[in-house]
């Protein structure tokens, strides 16, 4: 008979007798050999590959789907918790201004919880958010909604590398100062799509699309100069 360990599980089929036997408990399966478990670093190539993959389901009935689908996944276990949300809001795109509205609260909200105890200095969503695409962004009659929404969200992501706006957008010089002085400035590398309007000058051209790409610092000096015109 083998040695009875700790680790063995004993049933004693009378346990009011005085000599009564006992059960010795046998494992029917093989013991659970340790799964091999790929790094969080991983995970996070994997996960973003499946956020930002290169789909064109613009227009597919499954768009909705995709999307629910992006935020559940951050239900499907505690690692994911904490990978998928920074992936989510790393490159939000607009293409209304009642998603442009719904980023904006959401990222105020955010930032309204964050206190002064915690050791990063940027809230989240806000810190982020990496580019942010509003090139399908028609504000049409909520040109101002719009115009306010941007302004009072720049200072808001300072992470923010890309900015892609949609020539329609008219904006204020207020917005204009936002963007040339916030705290994405000295990190933000590629601004398409602005129109600055000079009521001097005539209305503002539309972009030239080969021409779109601009550093922040040229669009300061050409804000900041009398009578200068942005593309």
């Amino acid at each position: 008979m083998a040695k009875q360990t700790e680790l063995d599980v004993v049933l004693n089929a009378r346990p009011y007798e005085l000599n009564t036997g006992q059960l010795l408990l046998v494992p029917l399966l093989p013991p659970n050999t340790p799964k091999a478990t790929l790094p969080s670093e991983v995970w996070e190539r994997v996960l973003a590959y499946a956020i930002h993959g290169p789909y064109n389901i613009e227009k597919s009935k499954r768009r909705l789907t995709r999307a629910q689908w992006r935020a559940e996944l951050s239900t499907v276990c505690r690692m994911f918790s904490v990978l998928v949300p920074p992936l989510l809001f790393a490159h939000p795109t607009v293409s209304s201004p009642n998603s442009l509205r719904a980023l904006s609260d959401v990222i105020h909200a955010g930032d309204a919880r964050w206190d002064s105890l915690r050791r990063i200095l940027h809230s989240t969503p806000g810190r982020w958010v990496q580019s942010l695409d509003m090139s399908a962004l028609d504000p049409g009659s909520h040109y101002l909604q719009v115009d306010a929404l941007l302004r009072n969200m720049l200072p808001l992501v300072p992470f923010v590398a890309e900015i892609r706006l949609n020539a329609s957008i008219a904006l204020s010089r207020a917005t204009l100062d936002a963007l040339r002085i916030g705290p994405h400035a000295a990190r933000t590398r590629s601004l398409t799509g602005l129109r600055f309007a000079a009521p001097h000058l005539g209305p503002a051209a539309p972009p030239d699309a080969d021409a779109g790409t601009r550093e922040i610092a040229g669009i300061g000096s050409a804000a900041a100069a009398p009578g200068g015109r942005g593309g």
